[in-house]
């Protein structure tokens, strides 16, 4: 079972995760660079938004 925080992150990664690949899906080269921004937001706590970044 996962902690109602820890549940939150995952949902939060996935969402940042699934926009960038959205947008960027033709413009990055490997997926992982993606995975990487995702997590930066959410260990960083910082909410995410497409057009600022």
């Amino acid at each position: 079972m996962l902690t109602s925080e820890l549940q939150n992150n995952v949902n939060n990664y996935i969402s940042i995760y699934t926009e960038l690949k959205k947008h960027l899906k033709w413009k990055i080269a490997h997926e992982g660079l993606l995975m990487l921004t995702a997590s930066a937001y959410i260990v960083n706590k910082r909410e995410f938004d497409f057009r600022r970044f």
